[in-house]
């Protein structure tokens, strides 16, 4: 038995597939496919054109390619548009902090040891002539004086110095020689550590003027850094005060030990006790140094600020408050940056 196979438009009402009875032409109209690339929906009159990149299916602007999954969103939220905003500050997607600004020898940041050194042969490479023309008339000036001085208190003492090194002479120096010799030497010894604490009083306000002038990126004149050691007093006085504070802890240790020695020659027994003498130097060694990086910025205080001499010790107390280490740190470095 033949089984036929319906025809086109059999067992459809007599229609093709694809095709639909139009009206008033006898004829078949095709009837279309959805649309490729439109998911099937013609685009209607309440869709209007796309706004920009990535409405239609495409990524947002602002992510990043080659993040995770073929293109992810970069972290934090989309960048405002730059011809309204400007470019996007840093932080958005990915990128380095800007660099700090560097006017002069150091960038303006938290310095490190390296920015230290780069900073201390800038500022030797850059004002040669303020730091070492200021520092050889100030130590020139000094070393005239000291020679001066010593000369003045060998004259005065010459017969006498004569007679004590006489070696034909058969009688021991008297005893008034020998005080006048020392009295007189002790004397010049003074004058001469005076002259010392001026001269590298002049010579950190000095090198203070020309250290912040490099940092600032300014230039640094032989004129204006001789005007400015006569600043000086006030640096003298932060000195000495600072020299004080610092011998304190040497003043007590010494007291301190001379009493315990006096108590325990009373007792005649000594022996065990010494063994703690050690410790307690090296205590009040480090309590000394302890003091002395609390004041080490007073002097640039100073200078910098204009402020006096108790007023410059407080306000380094303050700065060097919770950043002991790193103060401690420039201040042991070489050249300018050692403010003692």
């Amino acid at each position: 038995m033949t089984h036929e196979q319906p025809g086109p438009g059999e067992g459809n009402g007599g229609q093709e597939p694809g095709r639909r009875p139009v009206e008033g032409h006898g004829g078949q109209e095709p009837v279309q496919g959805p649309a490729e690339g439109e998911g099937g929906r013609e685009p209607g009159p309440e869709q209007g054109p796309a706004e920009g990149p990535g409405t239609q299916g495409g990524p947002p602007p602002w992510w990043g390619a080659g993040q995770p999954g073929g293109g992810g969103p970069a972290w934090g939220p989309p960048p405002p548009p730059p011809g309204r905003h400007g470019p996007p500050p840093w932080g958005w997607g990915w990128g380095w902090p800007p660099p700090a600004p560097k006017p002069g020898v150091i960038p303006l940041r938290p310095l490190q040891t390296g920015d230290l050194f780069g900073g201390v042969f800038a500022t030797i490479r850059r004002h040669p002539g303020a730091l070492f023309g200021t520092i050889a008339l100030v130590h020139g000036v000094h070393l005239v004086l000291a020679g001066a001085v010593l000369f003045a208190g060998w004259h005065v003492q010459r017969g006498t110095l004569d007679r004590l090194f006489d070696t034909s002479a058969d009688e021991l120096p008297a005893v008034s020689d020998l005080t006048s010799v020392m009295a007189t030497f002790g004397l010049v010894w003074l004058v001469v550590m005076v002259l010392a604490l001026v001269a590298n009083a002049a010579v950190a306000v000095a090198c203070t003027t020309v250290t912040r002038e490099a940092v600032l990126g300014r230039p640094a004149p032989f004129g204006q850094v001789l005007r400015a050691v006569r600043r000086f007093p006030t640096v003298l006085g932060i000195q000495l005060l600072t020299g004080l504070v610092v011998a304190v802890p040497a003043v007590l240790f010494a007291l301190f030990m001379v009493l315990t020695m006096v108590a325990l020659l009373a007792r005649g027994d000594v022996g065990p006790w010494l063994a703690f003498l050690p410790f307690l130097f090296l205590g009040a060694g480090v309590l000394a140094v302890w003091l002395w990086i609390r004041l080490a910025v007073a002097i640039p205080a100073a200078v910098f600020e204009g402020q006096g001499a108790f007023a410059a010790i407080g306000r380094s107390v303050r700065l060097v408050r919770g950043d002991w280490w790193r103060t401690f740190g420039c201040s042991c470095s070489p050249g300018p940056w050692r403010w003692d």
